[in-house]
């Protein structure tokens, strides 16, 4: 919701015309349903209180088949580093934020922690894919696309993600 950071996202995402940027509340995106092929939430969820209604608002904006990716923090205990970065929460344990995803109705769920890169001063990260249920009648394309996240290198295939006007949203 800070007006600073919508600032730098515009401007790094200036020239890239399927880039749409909205300022709301994680839990009441402003965003009508089923409008996204993709919706990625970047170390966010330790910021909110409760995850769950975040991530019912992410299956709520993915089209049939749409694909979520969540990265966040690895269940940690340095209470410094929490406070230091205003975390509510001291990040998920895979099979905890898996449950909550699939409890949002979120699809083929896959949690998994990435080894910390030589050096990291903050607490390991934990990635989790996922989608939502294709339509009825509807076929799930082959098309695949590589994202690197956080030094890893996941694909992600199925609908969306072309440069031909794909929407998401990145949070």
């Amino acid at each position: 919701q800070s007006a600073a950071m919508l600032k730098a996202a515009r401007a790094r995402t200036a020239s890239c015309g399927n880039v749409e940027l909205r300022r709301g509340s994680l839990a009441e995106l402003p965003i009508e349903d089923a409008t996204c092929d993709a919706a990625l939430l970047v170390l966010a969820l330790s910021y909110v209180a409760d995850a769950t209604p975040v991530l019912a608002e992410m299956a709520r904006i993915l089209k049939p088949g749409g694909r979520a990716v969540v990265l966040d923090v690895l269940r940690h205990d340095r209470e410094d580093f929490q406070r230091a970065m205003g975390q509510v929460v001291p990040g998920f344990e895979a099979d905890e934020l898996g449950e909550r995803m699939a409890a949002a109705g979120l699809l083929e769920v896959s949690c998994r922690p990435l080894p910390p890169e030589a050096g990291a001063k903050g607490p390991a990260l934990l990635l989790a894919t996922s989608q939502t249920a294709l339509a009825a009648g509807s076929v799930s394309l082959s098309k695949s696309t590589n994202i690197d996240v956080a030094g890893e290198t996941i694909t992600v295939s199925g609908s969306g993600f072309d440069s031909s006007g794909s929407r998401g949203i990145y949070v």
